[in-house]
């Protein structure tokens, strides 16, 4: 009884020591390290607009009235991030314009509160006067006139009524040398570089009105009206190797160094504006156009008529009559 005790107490306590022993082990052995599951990326940080990457934008530094012409005080400058829809960036830009729409103070200039002249008046030069005379195939040379070429405008007038005869038809030169600013659809560009959008509506009216707009100098505007409307024009076009030779006329040519002290001295009163006399209105008739009248040839002299000569008296009774021989 007592081996049988004995042998059961044994086999336990050999059990006991085979588990302490398992678990000493597991307990000596690192633990792995457990993955952690992979972070979020965090949000990329907002923009932010950098002093360089904003643009300098104009802004009324204090209330403009229309009218008004832009100065260089009446001008702030701030920077956006982003440039308003025609909006300026350079005070040159806007100095001396003429605002055609108030501005108050803290708003940006914007191109449309500004005067803009037509492609056509800013093609104009000083003196001129843009005038449209009606051409064809006939008048406009065939039709290959351009801008920027400059023609002679000719007349054909012929006179009717009551003082008309053979002599009485005429062609004269009305106005020379004229630019052609528009012919048809084509526009000359002005100075400054800057055309003009045109839309399918004035397109198709400028196809039905065949039209030659000519620069004219303005005291030979009324000559031009009524030559268009008293006769047949035509449009006569002077020739490149011509317009070459004027061009290289116009050319200042370099005087060379001045002598100071053989050059006269200007006076202040020099420069000073003079006084212009008003001129009366100037009126052009059609008289202006027509050649010289051609007076009829004078008469031949008339013979005075004979004298009368005397009669013969013939009585009858107490009545007496006078017969003429």
């Amino acid at each position: 009884m007592n081996s049988r005790l004995m042998t059961v107490v044994a086999i336990l306590l050999l059990g006991a020591a085979v588990i302490a022993g398992i678990a000493g082990y597991q307990l000596s052995r690192q633990p792995e390290p457990v993955a952690a599951p992979p972070a979020e990326p965090a949000p990329p940080p907002e923009p932010t607009v950098e002093d360089d990457a904003r643009v300098e934008v104009l802004f009324a530094a204090r209330d403009l009235q229309a009218g008004a012409r832009v100065g260089p005080d009446d001008l702030r400058v701030e920077r956006l991030s982003v440039r308003p829809p025609h909006a300026f960036s350079e005070p040159d830009a806007v100095i001396g314009k003429l605002l055609v729409l108030p501005v108050r103070e803290g708003e940006p200039l914007l191109d449309t509160r500004f005067f803009k002249a037509s492609q056509l008046a800013r093609t104009l030069r000083p003196g001129e006067r843009a005038l449209a005379v009606a051409v064809d195939d006939v008048v406009g040379a065939g039709g290959y006139i351009a801008p920027g070429d400059h023609v002679d405008l000719l007349l054909y007038l012929k006179e009717t009524g009551a003082r008309a005869g053979p002599a009485r038809e005429s062609a004269q030169v009305v106005v020379s040398d004229l630019r052609v600013l528009s012919y048809e659809l084509r526009l000359d560009l002005p100075p400054d570089g800057a055309a003009e959008d045109t839309d399918g509506e004035r397109d198709g009216q400028r196809r039905s009105n065949r039209t030659a707009v000519l620069a004219v100098p303005e005291d030979e505007a009324p000559k031009v009206m009524l030559a268009a409307n008293a006769g047949s024009l035509r449009l006569a076009l002077h020739g490149a190797d011509e317009r070459l030779a004027v061009a290289a006329a116009d050319v200042d040519v370099d005087p060379g160094p001045v002598d100071e002290a053989a050059a006269p001295v200007v006076g202040l009163g020099t420069l000073m504006p003079r006084p212009v006399a008003e001129e009366p209105l100037r009126f052009t008739t059609i008289d202006a156009l027509l050649p010289p009248a051609v007076s009829p040839p004078p008469d031949p002299a008339r013979r005075p008529a004979p004298e009368p000569r005397p009669g013969v008296i013939l009585h009858r009774g107490t009545q007496s009559v006078e017969i003429q021989p």
